[in-house]
């Protein structure tokens, strides 16, 4: 090559200097027709600073109420809805009874009967005074009137008797008594249980009363089983964040922070317990990730837009540019930002970058100080 060169002369040089100078002017045409569109392009600069950054991913989420759940503990068939899904109750309200007129009946006549022995009892308890009575004076006058010894003892034996029988026949009372108590307290408890009230103030939903296909839950007549959903009531002032997807591995031991009118909002993620994860995998339901507010929740309210911030890397003395200053060519697949040059001229550099969307750390292919073009 090089000897071809020399035995050219003259006419190879002519020819290198030719193209040499249309492949310049081409790449300054280029430069001045994407930067200076007057029609299109707007732009700013900015000057390449050296700093500390810690790079962030950002990811959607939501506010959303806190979802309090109401399962009957007891089976039996809806007697009552007193509300409709959407409507707002307030803490105490009742939202859901189921018929208990069985056991109330039971409970009643139970009472009446307990009422009924009361009073044999009672009469009962007067015929034993009468009867010891009688035998005590009778007694006492065998021994004034010098009755027999043996009068005497068979006396004390008739007054033992009705003593004993006195005892076994209130041993028997109180175990009766005890069974009706029993009895009571189950069936008070049946009734207290077959009421739902809101533990919290809200918007109650019921699932089944609206086309939902969770089927006729909640209805009148409807029967429903122990520990089965039949009322949910939205909290809006207990408010946490969601995402709707599963958190990595890598993010759920990141710092983060919600974001909600560029105001920091400290949470913390909450992984899910076996029992949620176990039943989001039998329901077939969508991974979701749940984050707690650490400091309350001022200033969200649910349905609010709030992304999350995870910290990743922290970068100690690097240069800094915004993100959308680094361009990328697809072809070439590299990364360079337009320089400006002393003239007012943009020149393009290649750099190598690592950006999160937000800030690029500049590795190499630029000095602090210099300015560069970024498209407003």
């Amino acid at each position: 090559m090089i000897r071809a060169f020399k035995s050219a002369g003259p006419v190879l040089f002519v020819l290198l200097t030719a193209l040499l100078l249309a492949g310049c002017s081409q790449r300054e045409q280029e430069t001045v027709h994407t930067l200076v569109d007057p029609v299109t392009e707007q732009h700013g600069s900015i000057l390449v600073e050296r700093g500390d950054y810690t790079s962030v991913t950002v990811m959607d989420a939501f506010v959303v109420p806190e979802v309090v759940t109401l399962e009957p503990e007891i089976s039996g068939t809806v007697s009552e809805v007193p509300f409709l899904s959407g409507e707002t109750v307030r803490k105490g309200d009742v939202v859901l009874r189921l018929d208990t007129r069985d056991e109330e009946a039971e409970l009643a006549k139970i009472r009446a009967d307990m009422e009924y022995q009361e009073t044999l009892d009672a009469y009962e308890d007067q015929l034993y005074v009468l009867d010891h009575t009688i035998l005590e004076r009778q007694k006492v006058l065998n021994y004034q009137q010098g009755g027999s010894w043996q009068n005497s003892e068979l006396l004390s034996l008739d007054i033992q008797e009705l003593e004993l029988t006195r005892e076994e026949k209130l041993k028997e009372r109180e175990k009766r008594r005890e069974k009706w108590q029993e009895r009571i307290r189950e069936l008070e408890d049946t009734i207290e249980k077959s009421v739902l009230t809101a533990p919290v103030s809200g918007r109650v939903y019921y699932p089944g009363t609206a086309d939902d296909g969770l089927g006729s839950v909640a209805r009148e007549g409807e029967n429903v089983t122990l520990h089965t959903p039949v009322c949910f009531i939205l909290d809006e002032s207990s408010l946490h964040i969601e995402m709707e997807e599963k958190l990595s591995s890598e993010l759920a031991g990141r710092n983060c922070y919600a974001l909600a009118g560029g105001e920091k909002i400290s949470v913390e993620y909450e992984p899910p317990s076996v029992e949620e994860a176990a039943k989001e995998r039998l329901m077939s339901r969508l991974p979701k990730t749940v984050f707690r507010l650490k400091e309350g929740s001022e200033g969200l309210k649910a349905g609010q837009y709030t992304p999350i911030v995870f910290e990743m890397e922290v970068y100690q003395d690097v240069l800094l540019v915004p993100a959308s200053a680094v361009l990328r060519d697809p072809d070439l697949r590299e990364d360079y930002v337009f320089v400006l040059n002393a003239d007012g001229s943009y020149e393009r550099r290649n750099v190598e970058a690592e950006s999160d969307g937000v800030k690029a750390v500049i590795r190499s292919g630029l000095s602090g100080g210099e300015e560069l073009y970024v498209p407003e």
